[in-house]
């Protein structure tokens, strides 16, 4: 899917307790899917395990021109964490 020139904030994924899922990708997580982001800014988005701003796992990924501000997560990927991607581009992000 695509997500164009939206802003994602103040995501939260902290059930301590819960799987995978309810613990990554504060503002995004997705699964198997194949995902574009173009001009997206992720911001104060937080994850108790991993990928504060998006977590991404299997399927494909490409972003551009995206930013990423005070984003943390408890173990890896403060500002997002691609797992087992098919293919991943990332261009002109900061």
């Amino acid at each position: 899917f695509l997500l164009d020139g939206i802003e994602i904030r103040d995501g939260k994924a902290d059930d301590p307790l819960g799987s995978v899922d309810q613990r990554s990708g504060g503002g995004i997580y997705a699964f198997g899917t194949y995902l574009e982001l173009q001009h997206v800014h992720f911001e104060n988005n937080y994850s108790v395990f991993d990928g504060g701003g998006f977590y991404a796992a299997g399927g494909g990924w490409f972003a551009s021109d995206c930013s990423f501000m005070n984003n943390a997560a408890g173990g890896s990927g403060g500002a997002g964490l691609l797992f087992g991607k098919r293919w991943s581009e990332l261009i002109d992000n900061w």
